[in-house]
């Protein structure tokens, strides 16, 4: 994902192929961008070495501690995916359907993947922790 200059901090977001990316986990400085317009909704950024938060219209969209690259973020309602990378274990709390159930999938892009179901609290927060060494995982929510 450095590649694709994800990394610089100039950028903090883009839209491409209807997914988002954003974050950057080496920034010692805060990152923040508000009012992105994607898809009719307004997004808001905030992202460091620290934290990586992403908001959709003003409610938490995901939250990674510390912080991430996200790429090809992507959601409808059969629930969402995208691909991280970052340094060391990673809790990610995402904003989606309250009180429903997903499969977890976390793969690694060769092939290992582990699956898991996970359901949303009443407010439709769910979080899971990510062992990421910085390589790119991909990570799948699939609505149950």
């Amino acid at each position: 994902m450095t590649e694709k200059g994800m990394n610089n901090r100039e950028q903090g977001i883009t839209a491409n192929n209807g997914g988002l990316s954003f974050g950057d986990y080496s920034a010692a400085e805060k990152i923040k961008i508000n009012d992105f317009e994607h898809l009719g909704n307004m997004y808001s950024l905030r992202a460091h070495d620290a934290v990586t938060r992403l908001e959709k219209n003003g409610e938490l969209l995901l939250e990674a501690v510390p912080g991430v690259v996200v790429c090809n973020f992507a959601l409808n309602e059969a629930g969402c995916s995208f691909e991280i990378e970052g340094a060391g274990g990673v809790q990610v709390t995402l904003g989606l359907a309250a009180e429903t159930t997903y499969d977890l999938a976390i793969g690694d892009g060769k092939g290992a993947e582990t699956h898991e179901e996970i359901t949303a609290n009443r407010s439709g927060k769910l979080s899971f922790g990510v062992e990421l060494s910085g390589a790119a995982k991909r990570v799948v929510l699939t609505r149950l």
